[in-house]
């Protein structure tokens, strides 16, 4: 089996990779180009290698996943996409986007991807996109993990692996997940704009301050003025509550109480997603 595989902008190509690798181990043929994007000759270059190449599926992250979907259009080739930037991108690459045919198109989301946001995504291929769409979310940013790389790919090629398919939720998965959010959680989100940022966390004890109050509306939505009143306290929680992401804060709720945290505060979450 043959495969081609478009890193993003920002990327390259490192041979010591565990994706490089990977693909190298599992394929006849691995083309793994370490790409110039904005060269305006660079999809011409990509385009009739992969044409000449016939491979069986062709991956693409990022920007490398807006080329892959234009390419497997062109030439009616499965993909895996990774947060592709067909929207919101930071320049505008020369490419030949005529002659779209269509084909199977396999859509992996960051679930906290903020540079590639799913939401704009799929709304991109439900109104302009060609061909089929399948959409799964792995639990992450941007940068798509090794694991979640390996398992996707080896789902779309029909390579067995043990733990494939083991990180990521199918959409359906992921709205039924969704579904199970407290009335009083989604009803602040939507007041704050933030229906589509609220998660599922675990909390493992790790202390951390955070603004606090136990009054709320009739809808259990927090009196919101009353979170500086108290001001910051620390609490080291533990188990599996939904937060809500805003701009500034993280907000969540443990048995009637509901906090505030927040985000400028931490690097990184006091808490996995």
């Amino acid at each position: 089996m043959k495969v081609a595989y478009l890193h993003g902008l920002e990327s390259t190509i490192k041979d010591n990779d565990p994706k490089i690798v990977w693909l190298r181990d599992k394929f006849t043929e691995a083309y793994t180009p370490d790409i110039k994007y904005r060269n305006d000759n660079t999809y011409s270059t990509i385009f009739n290698h992969i044409k000449k190449l016939k491979p069986d599926v062709i991956v693409g992250s990022s920007m490398g996943g807006y080329f892959a979907y234009q390419i497997g259009a062109q030439l009616k080739i499965k993909t895996v996409l990774f947060n592709p930037a067909v929207v919101g991108r930071s320049f505008e690459p020369k490419i030949n986007d005529s002659n779209m045919k269509g084909t199977q198109n396999n859509v992996y989301l960051g679930k906290h991807d903020t540079v590639m946001p799913g939401k704009a995504v799929r709304k991109y291929f439900a109104t302009e996109g060609v061909g089929t769409f399948t959409y799964r979310q792995y639990n992450g940013e941007h940068r798509v993990p090794a694991g979640v790389f390996i398992d996707a790919i080896a789902d779309a090629a029909k390579i067995n692996e043990n733990n494939t398919m083991s990180n990521i939720l199918t959409f359906d998965q992921f709205l039924n997940e969704s579904n199970n959010v407290p009335d009083s959680v989604a009803a602040f989100a939507a007041d704050e704009g933030k229906s589509s940022d609220v998660y599922l966390a675990t909390f493992i004890g790790t202390s951390f301050k955070a603004q606090s109050t136990d009054k709320t509306w009739s809808d259990g939505v927090p009196v919101t003025k009353y979170f500086t009143r108290g001001g910051y306290k620390t609490i080291s929680p533990k188990g599996k509550y939904y937060i809500i992401e805003g701009d500034t804060f993280w907000y969540f709720r443990i048995e009637g109480t509901w906090y505030a945290v927040k985000r400028s505060s931490y690097g990184t979450p006091p808490f996995e997603y």
